[in-house]
């Protein structure tokens, strides 16, 4: 809204956006994990965030700000199994935030080994992000 007062932007593990996440994880999960992940973007988590509505309010907005932004993600040792579905879709998961980081005139994504709490487990990357 503020893009006069945007200096930079640190994004810490965010929920990629909706597709083409979904249409990723489609081809790879049950049908009983890709339903919780169509419910959990519809607005089913904890914070009744409408993933599906800010992924096409997003989809539709102007490009980025020529603003630095930096994306840490967290390694695969977030995801409490390799079998899970995090260990499952990892590699997409990190392959479409790279996307989103690239899509930035000044984009830039790292991995930091830390759970999915970064900024708990390893502030000194937060701090050298910032």
């Amino acid at each position: 809204m503020f893009p006069d007062q945007v200096v930079g932007v640190v994004a810490m593990n965010p929920v990629p956006p909706a597709h083409p996440w979904l249409d990723e994880v489609s081809l790879i999960f049950t049908t009983r994990e890709y339903a919780g992940e169509k419910r959990y973007y519809g607005g089913e988590n904890q914070e009744s965030i409408d993933y599906l509505t800010s992924s096409e309010q997003l989809a539709a907005a102007p490009p980025p700000p020529n603003v630095p932004f930096e994306m840490l993600i967290s390694t695969i040792v977030q995801c409490e199994s390799p079998d899970g579905v995090c260990g499952k879709s990892y590699s997409n998961y990190e392959q479409i935030e790279r996307d989103v980081a690239a899509a930035w005139p000044r984009g830039n994504s790292s991995q930091v080994v830390a759970g999915h709490e970064i900024f708990l487990e390893d502030i000194d990357a937060v701090v050298a992000a910032v």
